[in-house]
C-alpha cells in the first residue's frame, strides 16, 4: 500500500506571518492537529497542536509577557512552527512512512509531489490503511505487509520496541 491510498486532500495551510490565534481557529474549525505552513505555495514549516500549547512560554521568553490570550494575538506562526519539515511522496510505501513517523515521533507527514504540497498523511490515515488491509484479509487476501509488522512489534514497559 502507498501513501497515495490514504493521504488527505486537499490540505489546509497557513502562512508564517499569520497569528497563532488564526492558526488555532483554523485547526479548531477544521478538526485537525497539523497545519502545514507555506509561502507562495512552498512548504516552509508545520505547526501542530503541541506547538500551540507552547505559545505562552514562547511569548514569555521572547517578550516577557505571561498572558495566554496575548500569546495568540502577538505570536506569529513562524515563531512556533517546526522546520525543516520531514515529507514523503505519494508513491512512498505506507510502511516506510509509518516507520519514519515512529522513529522521529511525528504525528503527520506533508506529502509533496514535484516539490508541491499535495496532501498530508497523519497517524489516523495510517490506521485507516491498516484497518482497510485487515478488512481485505477477511476477504481471503493475506496482507502481511511491512506496515503491519512495524505496527505489531511488541513494546516493552517503556513503550520502546522489543528486539
Amino acid at each position: 500500500m502507498k501513501v497515495s491510498h490514504v493521504m488527505r486532500m486537499p490540505v489546509t495551510t497557513v502562512e508564517p506571518k499569520e497569528t497563532v490565534h488564526i492558526a488555532e481557529g483554523i485547526m479548531a474549525l477544521g478538526g485537525f492537529r497539523h497545519l502545514p505552513v507555506v509561502v507562495d505555495g512552498e512548504l516552509v514549516g508545520i505547526v501542530t497542536d503541541r506547538d500551540l500549547l507552547r505559545a505562552p512560554a514562547v511569548l514569555t521568553h521572547l517578550h516577557g509577557i505571561d498572558d495566554t490570550r496575548a500569546a495568540g494575538r502577538a505570536l506569529r506562526v513562524e515563531d512556533l512552527m517546526s522546520k525543516p519539515v520531514v515529507t514523503v511522496g505519494p508513491e512512498t510505501a505506507l510502511a516506510e512512512a509509518a516507520d519514519v513517523m515512529l522513529r522521529k515521533g511525528l504525528g503527520s507527514l506533508p506529502v509533496l509531489e514535484r516539490g508541491s504540497l499535495v496532501a498530508i498523511l497523519t497517524r489516523s490515515d495510517i490506521m485507516r490503511g491498516v484497518a482497510r488491509s485487515g478488512a481485505e484479509s477477511a476477504d481471503g487476501v493475506a496482507p502481511t505487509t511491512a506496515l503491519q509488522v512495524t505496527l505489531e512489534r511488541p513494546l516493552n514497559a517503556r513503550g520502546k520496541e522489543d528486539s
